[in-house]
């Protein structure tokens, strides 16, 4: 094959490439916009209320193009929960990356509480999410996934200030405290701001001194 040959092949491969990307970048600004228009229609809705059909409206799509990205709702929700929750892992894992004693664990993980808190208030969407997350049986092992997650990196964030006996048990009541959140949140939002807000502090308290007793 001479030099021009090789050019042309070269050429022509550029060529496909370049196609690609308009049609990729094409495909993410679809699933991006069946994304938002769920995340609307939930927040107005609920998970249950909402359908494919809907989504379709939503985004002006053919009923068939949503089902090219997503095979049914389910789906979508799971996208959705995966990036809230990569969003509060990544604020976590910050988070943690300050703690140094126990005194500093209390301040960031009651930081981490009201920020969730804050967050769910202004986005009621997230509380059905994990509701729908929960009420799907081929999803809910990822909400239990992402509490051992933060669990954990807690945990690691202040093992060397817990004695070796009581480690394990521990990381028990770390899982617990963070599953349990969840249900807070949802319990939260069905009150006023005010009444919401005694509770989760009460919710602190319990755990201050859960801590304080695997401290002293």
């Amino acid at each position: 094959m001479d030099r021009s040959q090789n050019i042309a092949g070269k050429n022509g491969t550029g060529e496909a490439e370049a196609r690609r990307r308009p049609q990729q970048a094409r495909s993410k600004q679809k699933v991006e916009a069946i994304l938002e228009a769920a995340t609307m229609l939930i927040g107005e809705k609920g998970v249950d209320a909402v359908s494919m059909r809907d989504i379709a409206r939503a985004t002006a799509m053919p009923l068939s193009v949503i089902y090219q990205y997503f095979p049914n709702k389910s789906a979508i929700v799971e996208k959705l929960f995966t990036a809230m929750t990569a969003h509060s892992r990544a604020r976590t894992a910050a988070v943690a990356a300050t703690i140094k004693d126990p005194a500093d664990f209390v301040i960031a993980t009651e930081q981490l509480l009201d920020e969730y808190y804050e967050t769910v208030r202004r986005h009621p969407a997230m509380a059905d999410l994990i509701n729908a997350v929960l009420a799907d049986k081929t999803l809910g092992h990822l909400d239990v996934q992402d509490s051992r997650w933060h669990a954990n990196v807690l945990y690691d964030s202040i093992e060397h200030r817990v004695v070796p006996a009581r480690r394990d048990e521990f990381r028990r009541i770390l899982f617990m405290f963070n599953h349990l959140i969840g249900g807070l949140m949802r319990l939260l939002l069905s009150l006023d701001d005010q009444q919401a807000r005694r509770m989760l502090d009460d919710y602190k308290m319990l755990t201050r001194r859960q801590v304080a007793d695997i401290f002293e």
